[in-house]
């Protein structure tokens, strides 16, 4: 899944659980996502690493309540923009949520951690993203037009 974590859901949300610890948590730098990776968020399990980007990190997790791997986008937080950024990650959360077409992920849960950043959960496509592919030369404006 190539998700791009600054452009939302791409190819590519049960209440939290109590179990993710203080040490499981991502550290919230100002300049972006850590290298640290956190083995738990909100209750999910991370496997791993799928995006990293300015305003958000996208992790594999496994579900803690269903046999499933989601994506689990992460706000990481920006002291300057943090209230304008957790508006709109909401707002996008909310419209993205009600759509329903093949092309568009669904979404499944979304959150907040205990210490207040904003997540979602949405569906685990697996493969590449519209710019690998179009990099790639697999994206052929045929194929372009039916996506």
């Amino acid at each position: 899944m190539g998700a791009d974590p600054d452009r939302g859901p791409a190819n590519t949300p049960a209440e939290p659980a109590a179990e993710a610890s203080a040490a499981a948590r991502t550290p919230e730098p100002a300049d972006g996502p850590s290298s640290a990776t956190p083995t738990h968020i909100a209750g999910y399990r991370v496997d791993e690493v799928l995006a990293l980007g300015g305003t958000s990190a996208v992790y594999l997790v496994h579900n803690p309540t269903l046999p499933r791997r989601e994506a689990l986008k992460l706000l990481t937080p920006h002291p300057q923009r943090y209230t304008q950024m957790r508006a709109q990650f909401l707002h996008e959360v909310t419209i993205t949520a009600g759509l329903e077409h093949p092309n568009i992920v669904r979404i499944f849960n979304r959150g907040e951690t205990d210490d207040g950043q904003l997540w979602l959960t949405m569906e685990f496509v697996e493969g590449t993203d519209a710019e690998d592919a179009l990099t790639s030369g697999r994206m052929h404006p045929q194929r372009a037009l039916h996506v």
